[in-house]
């Protein structure tokens, strides 16, 4: 996976990317799903998130049940956020999942400019970060 869609399917042995995993259809190009998910050691469960900026920013979390032939969707929850949605990673413990919201500005005239992430994105010396468990 990566922060800007699907996740890609890999043969374990060959390292061969296989092309889009759509988790058993549970996911549509419409989704982003986090290159980072988790996969909880006691219960083999999936956990992802898909952070989505606009004028409603938002991060829709995930888990799934892979334990079968195709994957479940067990939950989803979806967090509305304050500013940009520019979240990279997370973490699981046996009892919470975390997100950690950094905030940040993206300075838009370097962004449509082609500019690179360390120039369009800025922190927000304003604002304080929030834990979403």
């Amino acid at each position: 996976g990566w922060e800007g869609g699907l996740p890609h399917n890999i043969d374990p042995r060959t390292l061969e990317t296989r092309g889009v995993d759509t988790l058993g259809h549970l996911t549509d190009n419409r989704d982003i799903v986090t290159a980072h998910p988790r996969i909880c050691p006691e219960t083999g469960r999936l956990w992802s998130f898909g952070a989505y900026s606009g004028k409603s920013s938002k991060v829709k979390v995930r888990e799934y049940d892979l334990s079968g032939a195709d994957p479940v969707l067990l939950q989803e929850h979806t967090i509305r956020l304050t500013g940009a949605a520019v979240i990279h990673d997370c973490l699981l413990t046996p009892n919470w999942f975390i997100i950690i919201h950094n905030p940040v500005r993206i300075h838009l005239p370097k962004l449509a400019l082609g500019y690179g992430i360390d120039d369009f994105l800025l922190p927000d010396p304003g604002a304080v970060s929030t834990a979403y468990l």
